[in-house]
Formats: structure tokens, sequence, C-alpha cells
């Protein structure tokens, strides 16, 4: 009998789990709370259902006997698939470990409180004591909501007259109605994006590459990572070794992570985010052109119970990088320009939205159009393309 996989989430980010796992015979069931996701045309079974819905999705998961329960590159589902397994008992983490993780006040106070490395930060459930906050860390910040993804209502605030709107935002996107503040770290360098794999507590796989931003955006959000990264090995050597104490203090025992962290101006380390899932933006893909190590194989087999064969540490090869299509202001789609000095480095390309379709400015991962992978011949190309993007590669828009 096909073993039983639940699926939370059924988006575009989703698919290629989704898509590993029926290719593999699996039988898979999907649930996401939008009746047109396009996972559910790869799926045995679908159920509109959101993915944080705790009750029902047990209530499901009970009913057909799943094997196997995966939150695919989604922090948000990510308690619920741990929920799930501690009731089943399946393969999983806690949900105290989880929650430790995806909740950024969890997160931060668990930080301070193992003395890792952290920006200053408080939580507040509403405006009026907040900005006093801000004015005795002094500007800039970001206001974050605490339980968002995809930096969904984060603002990197650097003027007074942005914190009403940014509270706004942030309060929006929270289901807890709480919203946390940062002092923003000077980095370093760029900051560092990568995925590892967790196997009985141990980090035995980590893939790191320097992160980009389209700093006519806001800053924040990701356009994607470039490898090999600029930083040392010798402090990616440091990095592992922070990530497997905190695995044990935290209590992650299995699966798949992403990370984003930074060196400050005294190369010391920040963790910003570690979250128990693949990363989005096709990290699992770009890795295995950078490695041959497939991260979603691991993360779809892991999830049955089926032993884990040969994952180790591999050294990327090669100048690789990835690229989400976006739009720089709000528009219907006409087509995306891509200069011909970069066009024939491109390997993979998935573009999700066809012309008249309404955009966004790209300001959370909700608005990503598109995905390219890229294989460069030398570091200044790479360079080139995340130097000035918009040079490169641009969204046309009526």
């Amino acid at each position: 009998m096909k073993k039983k996989i639940l699926f939370l989430g059924a988006s575009h980010a989703q698919l290629p789990a989704i898509k590993y796992a029926k290719q593999k015979g699996f039988y898979v069931i999907a649930c996401d709370k939008k009746k047109n996701s396009p996972g559910f045309k790869f799926s045995d079974e679908s159920y509109i259902i959101s993915t944080t819905d705790k009750s029902k999705i047990l209530k499901i998961s009970k009913k057909l006997k799943i094997n196997g329960i995966i939150s695919y590159v989604s922090d948000i589902s990510a308690p619920t698939a741990a929920f799930v397994s501690q009731k089943m008992g399946l393969v999983g983490n806690s949900p105290r470990a989880v929650n430790t993780l995806v909740d950024k006040e969890l997160f931060r106070n668990f930080q301070k409180r193992n003395k890792f490395n952290h920006p200053k930060f408080k939580v507040f459930k509403n405006k009026k004591k907040l900005e006093q906050f801000i004015k005795q860390i002094k500007l800039p910040v970001f206001i974050k909501p605490i339980d968002s993804s995809g930096s969904k209502g984060v603002t990197k605030v650097k003027k007074y007259d942005q914190i009403k709107d940014a509270v706004k935002s942030a309060m929006k996107f929270s289901s807890k109605k709480k919203i946390i503040v940062e002092k923003i770290i000077q980095r370093k360098g760029n900051q560092i994006a990568g995925d590892g794999f967790v196997i009985n507590g141990k980090l035995v796989f980590r893939c790191w590459g320097d992160e980009n931003f389209n700093e006519r955006l806001n800053g924040i959000i990701t356009i994607g990572p470039s490898f090999p990264s600029r930083h040392s090995e010798r402090k990616f050597k440091l990095v592992h070794k922070q990530t497997q104490k905190l695995l044990k203090l935290v209590g992650i025992k299995n699966g798949a992570l992403n990370f984003d962290f930074i060196f400050d101006k005294n190369d010391q380390l920040y963790f910003l985010e570690i979250a128990p899932r693949n990363g989005g933006g096709l990290l699992p893909e770009l890795i295995k052109y950078l490695t041959n190590v497939d991260l979603i194989k691991y993360t779809v087999e892991q999830s049955v119970g089926n032993k884990l064969k040969n994952l180790n540490q591999k050294q990327p090869k090669g100048l690789w990088s990835s690229y989400m299509i976006h739009s720089i202001k709000d528009g219907k789609f006409k087509n995306v320009f891509i200069k011909n000095k970069i066009k024939k480095r491109i390997v993979y390309s998935k573009l999700f939205v066809k012309k008249g379709d309404k955009v966004k400015k790209y300001v959370n991962a909700q608005h990503v159009l598109g995905n390219l992978i890229f294989n460069f011949k030398n570091k200044e190309e790479m360079s080139n393309l995340y130097r000035s993007p918009e040079e490169f590669i641009r969204v046309n828009v009526d």
C-alpha cells in the first residue's frame, strides 16, 4: 500500500515537493485555504482548509491515516505539522521546539536566555510604549509581526514618521496581534542565507550563500542568493558549531532548516532566523545544482520514516544563483525583459503570471512572479546582476 503524505500548502512554492512525492509513488494529500491552488492538480486528494487550523488538520490526518506530514517552505504551517506529528507519532519535531523557532518573540527570548548574540528588542501589543522604546534604542529599527513569514508586515523604519504605518502593517499580518521592534545591526558583508538538514539532532549538511536585495524596494525582501559566499569557510565552521549548540538547546531532532544570519563589524555572528523548513524561491533546487544534494528528496523521504543514506557535507561547485522575478510597482503584467548577456546563463525558468494579470510591487513573498536559476561563468557577471538588477531583468507593467 502507498504511504500517504499530507502537504500543508499547495501553492507554487510547495509544487516541487508535491511533484517529487507524486513521482516517487506516494499518495499525496494537499491542504490549502485557496481553492485554486496549483498543487491540487498534482494531488490524489485535496482539501480547502487553512493550514493553521490544527484541529481540522489533525481530524483529516487521523481519518486518512497519513504516514507523514510536511510544511514545505512555510513557517506559518510548521507548528501544525509539529502538532499533528506529535499526536500521531510521526516523524517530526516537538511543537515547543518548532514554535520557539517560528515565533519571533520566543526565538529572541531563547537567544537572550541562552546567551546567543541578538539585537536589542521588545514586544508590544500597541503603539503607546513602542515609540518610547525606539527613542531609547534609536533608529533605524525593524518593526515586525511576531508570527508572519516571507517578510509580510516587516518594515525597516528610518524616520519617526514611518512608525504609525509600520505598526499598522505589522498588526495586519499578526494573528496574535503582537509586534516586535528590533534594533538594526550594522552588518559586515552580505547577509547569508541557505538551507541545512538535521538527522537525529545533528546538522549533517548545510549550504550557505550571499543574500541579495533590490535597494529600489524596501531593502528587506530577498531577490535571491548567490553561491559561493564571499564569507570564508572559517566563519561558516563557527556558524555550524553554533547551530549545533542551538539545535541541542531548542530540541530540533529532524528535518530541513532555513537560515538567515549576519556578521557584524567585529565579525560577531547573529542568527536573524532559523526556520524549521526548506527555503523558498527554489533554494533546494539551487543547492542541488551546487552540490548534487537533493534536499526535497530528504524532506519527503524522512517524513514517512524512510532511512536516509549518504547525506553528508558537500562543497558547492561553480557560480550559481537564483532570482525572484518581481515588479517594482503595481500594475497589469505585460512581459519580462531579460538582457541577452545573462539570458544565456539561465538553466531554469518559471513564470507564475500571464499578460494582463494584476501584479503588486514586491514587498513580500506573496508578490513573487516567477523564479530563475543562473549558472554564471565568472564572478563579475554574477555581481553585476545583483548590483543593478533592473538593468538586467525588468518586469514591464501597464
